[in-house]
């Protein structure tokens, strides 16, 4: 249980990872990306990837308004491992 555990938090960084790559180098003023695009990025399952957005927005990292992802990016940082 504690390997899943793991397993599964790493795939969270790595995710949160992707999202604040994405945020951080985009000057198209665009931040499309969808989740086949991050099935691609993270070589990681449709599934696994819809999970840890759930789990994103039960932790108040991203909600989803209008079709809209509103991220809190300190949140996304902690998240990603990089605070």
């Amino acid at each position: 249980m504690i390997l899943i555990n793991n397993h599964f938090s790493d795939t969270m960084s790595l995710v949160a990872r992707v999202l604040l790559d994405r945020l951080d180098n985009n000057t198209s003023g665009s931040h499309l990306l969808s989740k086949r695009d991050l099935v691609s990025l993270t070589n990681i399952d449709r599934e696994t990837i819809d999970l840890s957005f759930k789990k994103l927005q039960m932790e108040g990292v991203i909600r989803i308004e209008r079709n809209r992802m509103i991220i809190n990016k300190g949140l996304l940082r902690k998240t990603a491992g990089l605070i």
